[in-house]
């Protein structure tokens, strides 16, 4: 229903038109969201959805409390709130809001709600000068962070960072933000180098974050000394529908600097165009291995009628639910495991790229080294991913690809950080773009995912 609206509503508005209407919808049902008291989730603040259901009473609370730490997560906690709803950008720059709010919350809020509604240039300003006059961990964090997530500026977000640590050398959060942004900067040294000194307490507040990492990481060290392939997945069709929805409904309800789904919806998104308009023009078939909730395919759909779209995935219900929402002409969905629907699905006469993301991941090695020589030889021209790549939460250090020990890391929760330069070069492929980007565009999420990241790669066969 959803992909035959979108087609109608293009039709008749044109495709400006189109788009101002989908953003007044994303904005419309943000606000009742936060109408009907939804926050983003993250840890517990020690405060009630209550206590800020109304940013007065919100400010009201924060200078009512006397500890610090208390300030900045209630701090957080407000500036999460306004990312949601464009309205707050005149909000909170009102003279009569301004007034009652101290500095330097007043601009923490106004920098929060000029970056949840896209204006991240203002964000930024309005951020580094609340930081001129009021330099803490909080106000230099959220001036790397919109660097880096909203102006998608890594090398500025860690020069940023590395300056708050000269102010505040114990900071474990600037210590993150800074090496990530190194690394996302392609300076993997640099990096480590920042964690080097902290590198203890890292481990501690990463294993506290996630206390499975070392059970995680002995189950790839017996797959590697193995060479397991199969790796135990049960998803119920009540388990698919709740989180397809749960996907589906911040994707749309969102835009991509107020929610991580919608964030990480627009960076594939852009990926994948640049791509299949550049390096990869010649394709005509698209297939994406674990596609899930396929919005990014329904749209790329509508984007490039001459390809063929072919999203494929394990569940009938995950079919059900994305023949529901997306019907494009060139669109197509398969309940179906990847290999069985490579042997039976002819490929000759045809350019065809394979995309996987945030899938591999949840494989052992030694299957995404037989996947990737089997795509090989059935002539799949183009491999894209899009998958985990930043600190590994088992040895608290990043790598660069041909260099990530035994070919394959913990990552965490049941993530894996696989070598995809050596995996995708024994299988015949060459790399032709590698980019280190954020998992999402949101402005303030938990300290212990400071360093979190993801890597697109496109890789053609040689």
């Amino acid at each position: 229903m959803v992909g035959l609206v979108r087609r109608y509503t293009k039709r008749l508005l044109g495709p400006k038109g189109a788009a101002t209407l989908r953003a007044a919808q994303r904005r419309a049902t943000g606000a009742y969201a936060i109408l009907r008291g939804r926050t983003p989730s993250g840890p517990d603040t020690g405060f009630t959805a209550q206590d800020v259901d109304e940013l007065g009473a919100g400010v009201r609370l924060f200078q009512r409390t006397e500890s610090e730490a208390a300030r900045d997560r209630l701090a957080v906690r407000l500036m999460n709130r306004v990312t949601l709803d464009v309205r707050y950008i005149e909000l909170v720059q009102s003279a009569y809001l301004r007034a009652d709010v101290p500095a330097p919350l007043d601009g923490l809020l106004a920098g929060a709600a000029l970056f949840g509604g896209g204006r991240v240039e203002e964000s930024f300003d309005t951020f580094k000068l609340t930081l001129d006059g009021h330099p803490s961990v909080r106000t230099f964090y959220c001036a790397a962070r919109c660097a880096s997530h909203g102006l998608l500026d890594h090398r500025r977000s860690a020069e940023i960072a590395q300056a708050g640590l000269h102010a505040f050398p114990e900071s474990l959060l600037l210590t993150l933000v800074a090496a990530v942004g190194a690394y996302r900067s392609g300076d993997s040294s640099t990096a480590n180098q920042l964690l080097e000194s902290k590198h203890s307490e890292v481990r501690r507040t990463l294993a506290a974050a996630f206390p499975g990492i070392t059970s995680l990481q002995a189950e790839l060290d017996s797959a590697l000394a193995s060479g397991a392939t199969d790796r135990e997945t049960s998803y119920s069709n009540e388990l698919i529908d709740r989180y397809w929805n749960m996907l589906f409904r911040n994707m749309e309800c969102f835009n991509s600097f107020q929610h991580g789904w919608a964030s990480m919806r627009w960076l594939q998104h852009s990926k994948l165009e640049r791509a299949l308009r550049g390096d990869a023009s010649d394709v005509t078939m698209f297939l994406n291995f674990g596609a899930f909730c396929a919005t990014v395919d329904a749209e790329l759909a509508e984007q490039f009628p001459g390809i063929e779209f072919h999203g494929v995935d394990l569940g009938a219900q995950t079919k059900v639910l994305n023949e529901k929402a997306f019907r494009c002409r060139n669109l197509h969905f398969h309940d179906a495991f990847i290999l069985d629907f490579l042997d039976r699905t002819p490929l000759s006469g045809r350019t065809t790229m394979l995309f996987h993301a945030r899938t591999t991941t949840l494989f052992y090695p030694r299957f995404v080294e037989q996947f990737y020589q089997t795509c090989a030889a059935k002539g799949i021209r183009y491999l894209a991913l899009w998958e985990n790549n930043s600190l590994s939460y088992s040895t608290a250090w990043f790598y660069d690809f041909g260099s990530i020990p035994n070919g394959s890391v913990a990552y965490r929760d049941v993530m894996f950080i696989h070598d995809y330069k050596v995996l995708l070069e024994a299988a015949g492929y060459e790399i032709l773009q590698e980019e280190r980007a954020p998992s999402n565009r949101v402005l303030v999420e938990e300290d212990a995912l400071a360093a979190d990241g993801h890597v697109f790669v496109l890789a053609r066969l040689r």
